[in-house]
């Protein structure tokens, strides 16, 4: 079974003529014309906690498709925020922080449709459908005859948004009550760094070598005594005998060719 989100701080009705059938956050009034029959079959329904609208199919689709067939009815969803469907002479007050939120089902072609973001208390009232003066009694969840119904909501509100947003209820003149979110200017945060990770092997390390001066080589000095400067004169050495040197044919003479005779 689901839950709901509101809970009914004090939930009461009056003794009347229409039937009441509250269950799992949600509450249907249907006219004392209707058939024991549908009464059972939504109690059975609202034990699954079903959407609001699987609700209305029920209660509506007993018309046959036909507008103006459609019974009086109202249901009342208090699942998280409250859902309201009114067709008939119902009146409904609900208390909003700026004040009291009425409506009714009256000159409607198929119902009255409101939501309110902040459920607060409400009654449903039905003139005429009981004698006055009857006592107001608690009622958890059960069928029952009534002639009105008050749930306590708002035990459970949801809680302002606080910090970097506010909420505010706004109606419009029709009395749908609403909650919009204001967001204020924040400023955005500041970009991460991306943190680049060093690689686990060390890069190899070269040395370099060590920058030498050159050094100036020392004179060696010997004992040997320096040779002596010698005389450009004597320096020609006396032609080598080389022998007989050879004649060339070309150039002798009677003259050369003569022995030389002693007297």
């Amino acid at each position: 079974m689901k839950e709901g989100n509101a809970t009914m701080a004090g939930t009461s009705y009056i003794p009347g003529s229409w039937f009441g059938v509250v269950r799992s956050g949600t509450a249907v009034l249907l006219g004392p014309d209707t058939p024991p029959a549908l009464a059972g079959a939504l109690w059975d329904l609202l034990a699954d906690g079903p959407e609001v609208h699987e609700v209305l199919h029920a209660v509506t689709s007993s018309s046959g498709g036909s507008l103006a067939s459609i019974p009086s009815f109202g249901i009342l969803d208090f699942k998280g925020s409250l859902r309201v469907f009114l067709r008939g002479g119902l009146d409904l007050t609900v208390s909003q922080p700026q004040g009291p939120v009425e409506l009714d089902g009256r000159d409607v072609t198929t119902w009255t449709e409101r939501r309110f973001a902040l459920p607060g208390p409400c009654t449903l009232t039905i003139p005429g459908a009981g004698a006055a003066g009857l006592p107001e009694l608690p009622l958890r969840e059960g069928v029952v005859l009534l002639q009105s119904l008050s749930l306590g909501l708002g035990a459970d509100q949801p809680a302002l948004a606080t910090g970097t947003s506010a909420a505010a209820l706004v109606v419009d003149p029709d009395g749908n009550a609403d909650v919009r979110q204001i967001i204020e200017d924040v400023p955005a945060p500041a970009a991460a760094e991306p943190v680049v990770e060093e690689s686990a092997a060390s890069e190899p390390v070269v040395e370099e070598p060590a920058a030498t001066e050159p050094v100036a080589a020392e004179p060696v000095v010997t004992d040997e005594p320096a040779p002596a400067a010698v005389d450009p004169e004597q320096a020609d050495p006396e032609p080598a005998d080389t022998g007989p040197s050879t004649l060339n044919p070309s150039t002798l003479t009677p003259s050369t060719l003569t022995p030389s005779i002693p007297m």
